[in-house]
This record gives C-alpha cells, structure tokens and sequence, in this order.
C-alpha cells in the first residue's frame, strides 16, 4: 500500500535530490575504482559514507518536521517531482 503522508518544500526536495544524484554518481564511480588505489578508494569510501549519514539525517529530520510515525515492515518513499512523501507499507 503506498499512503501519501506529507509534501515537502522547494529547498527541502532540492537537498535530498542532491544528495540521491551524488549517491547515484558514487555508484557508478565505484565501478572505476579499484582498491588498489588506495588513496583515491579511501576517498570514495569516506565520500559514500558522508552521504549515506547525510541522506539518513535529512530523512531524521525530515521525520521529526513532519511528525512522520514508523510502521512495522514500512519504509517512507519521496516523489522528487511532486515532492511526495509516501509510506509504502507490504
């Protein structure tokens, strides 16, 4: 079931499509780098890890903004078009 639960701002959307692009582009990166390279997969691993805590705390305080509440076996989706925020739920 997919329940609509919040709209976010302007700004808001921006900074988590920010954040999705630039995990997306890490993705890919990944496929370039080998760990041989030990500088530069260093790099990569502290810039995804930086992102990944950077996603997670959007969502935190996203959570707390919009008094979202957890649903057992849920997870919250966003629509970066209509700035949707969906509860999918099995």
């Amino acid at each position: 079931m997919k329940l609509k639960v919040a709209t976010v701002s302007d700004e808001e959307q921006s900074e988590i499509s920010r954040l999705f692009k630039r995990r997306k582009f890490l993705e890919t990166l990944r496929t370039l780098i080998t760990e041989s390279d030990k500088e530069l997969y260093l790099r990569y691993q502290s810039d995804v890890t930086s992102t990944v805590q950077a996603i997670d705390g959007w969502w935190e305080e996203i959570k707390l903004l919009y008094h979202l509440v957890p649903v057992a076996g849920g997870r919250w989706q966003i629509d970066f078009q209509t700035k949707t925020i969906y509860l999918i739920t099995p």
